[in-house]
């Protein structure tokens, strides 16, 4: 087949036949293995990695390469590297945290107000309670009443009710057992 007839192909998809393929780095796939490890179960938040030389065996990688590959995963926050008497790197499983600033970063270059995400809280919290009535078990739905009975006035006595009241909002989404609804919230 001439390399003309895929000239279609490579325009729908937003290519052309002029620009390379770039092999990733063997780091790159390292650290793509290591993440892989960390999203399956393989390795959980707060085990240590192996040492060095057992990685560079595993991987059949240099020192380097294995090195830049653990400041990729530190860099995107999956494992946090200590240096000194208990250096080593530790898996750390990051929470909605980690994309919380970035987020509001966004949200405030964007333009978007404190209604803005209102909104957006009234879109989710009627799915995820709904989700909760459904499939929720008598532990967290009493979860939810004792905060409802103790601590939202509790952080009420201390000045601090939209706090009470914020947690238990996003404890009722986090129940509701939709990851995605959850990080949303978070």
């Amino acid at each position: 087949m001439a390399e003309e007839s895929f000239a279609p192909i490579f325009d729908s998809l937003g290519a052309t036949s002029s620009r390379p393929i770039r092999t990733p780095k063997t780091a790159e796939l390292v650290a793509l293995r290591l993440r892989r490890m960390i999203i399956d179960g393989e390795l959980a938040d707060g085990d240590r990695l192996p040492h060095e030389v057992e990685l560079m065996e595993h991987f059949s990688v240099s020192r380097p390469t294995l090195r830049e590959a653990v400041r990729v995963l530190e860099a995107e926050r999956l494992v946090e590297v200590r240096r000194g008497s208990r250096s080593g790197a530790r898996v750390c499983v990051p929470g909605p945290e980690i994309v919380a600033r970035p987020a509001s970063l966004l949200l405030e270059l964007s333009g978007a107000t404190v209604a803005d995400v209102l909104v957006v809280r009234q879109a989710i919290e009627p799915h995820a309670a709904r989700l909760l009535a459904l499939t929720g078990s008598d532990t967290e739905f009493d979860e939810l009443a004792r905060m409802i009975d103790e601590d939202i006035p509790a952080s009420y006595l201390a000045n601090k009710l939209s706090a009470g009241a914020a947690a238990f909002h996003l404890r009722l989404v986090q129940l509701c057992g939709n990851a995605t609804l959850s990080l949303l919230a978070g």
